[in-house]
């Protein structure tokens, strides 16, 4: 059995992708033992945003790769973000989410089994989702990651699953016992622009937060240090883990976390630390609460007056022991939905 695993993020220097790639090979070798499995990050050129979709694919189509010789059994599509549509705004991007679909209708073209698993799925644009059409109905398993997707994926592929991310299957480590987060009140950045209109929302909330006495740390969901002057925005230290071992063995230690970091909040499910979501780029943030059934509203340091973010940060800071026991025990139910990525075998 060869498996091919589109968008492997196992190389990336950021701790959610890894620890999804990591989640989603595991379950793989659980379904397929002897499998021999590889992996194509399928990076790809920036498109326009503003322009259609099939300007964008005719530049994209000659980056398809072959595939190798003998050729994959299965081709498994490691949606995570990436599958949802640009929107119009005059700005480059990645292709490589559409370079994936693309790759994908070559394999279904060349008779290999195709899976789209572990991704949410945001599409408006009539344009993306006619490339959607052309190759969804052909797959034969597609899983999406939230709620809000999952009716999106059943109008193109009647089988599709809700299921949860894969990174939800990480083992949690040993908390470590001289942790620089133990107690602490911890930030993170969002995917989403800010401009310094939000960081001076978001240190008004910060700095109201701490001023319990609580100390205040900027942790990163990279390895490599690039959000560092997003911290310095913030005025508070900043800290970047070397694994995602690490970083789950010092955040469960934290007492608090305001995050716009997808996978972030997945780890502090992992470890019950309670949390209140910052916007994203896309819904996935809003999706994933109403996943958890959070009772926080997510906060969005774009729109939100300070004195309204500060409201909802600080009824989540009070309620903490309930939203921890609350993530705690409703961690079970998304493993078991996090293992719908991959079928079972029949």
């Amino acid at each position: 059995m060869r498996i091919l695993i589109l968008n492997d993020t196992i190389g990336y220097q950021h701790h959610g992708c890894f620890a999804t790639s990591t989640a989603l090979r595991r379950l793989l070798l659980e379904r397929f033992p002897r499998a021999e499995i590889s992996g194509n990050d399928m990076a790809a050129g920036n498109v326009l945003e503003c322009l259609p979709i099939d300007m964008s694919r005719r530049k994209l189509m000659k980056q398809i790769v072959p595939f190798p010789d003998p050729l994959p059994d299965l081709v498994v599509v490691n949606g995570e973000g990436t599958l949802h549509a640009c929107t119009r705004k005059v700005k480059k991007r990645n292709g490589a989410f559409i370079l994936r679909l693309l790759q994908l209708g070559q394999a279904q073209r060349q008779g290999i089994e195709t899976w789209v698993v572990n991704h949410s799925l945001f599409a408006a644009r009539p344009d993306y989702l006619e490339l959607l059409r052309a190759v969804y109905p052909h797959c034969s398993h597609v899983a999406v990651r939230d709620p809000y997707s999952w009716p999106v994926a059943r109008a193109l592929h009647p089988g599709a699953v809700q299921a949860a991310d894969c990174a939800l299957l990480t083992e949690k480590p040993e908390p470590e016992p001289a942790s620089e987060l133990a107690g602490a009140i911890v930030v993170t950045d969002s995917s989403s622009h800010w401009s310094e209109r939000c960081y001076r929302r978001l240190k008004y909330v910060i700095d109201r937060l701490a001023a319990a006495g609580r100390p205040v740390y900027y942790i990163s969901i990279f390895t490599h240090g690039r959000d560092t002057g997003k911290a310095r925005r913030l005025g508070i230290p900043y800290i970047a883990f070397p694994t995602p071992d690490a970083l789950l063995a010092n955040l469960q230690t934290a007492d608090f976390l305001l995050t716009g970091r997808f996978h972030m909040a997945v780890f502090a499910t992992l470890c019950a630390v309670p949390f209140v979501m910052l916007r994203a780029n896309t819904d996935k943030n809003e999706a994933l609460a109403a996943m958890l059934t959070l009772p926080v509203p997510c906060m969005n340091p774009s729109v939100d007056n300070p004195d309204r973010m500060w409201q909802v940060a600080s009824e989540a800071y009070a309620g903490r022991d309930e939203l921890s026991d609350s993530l705690q025990a409703q961690l079970p139910r998304l493993r078991q939905a996090a293992r719908l990525n991959i079928l079972s075998d029949k």
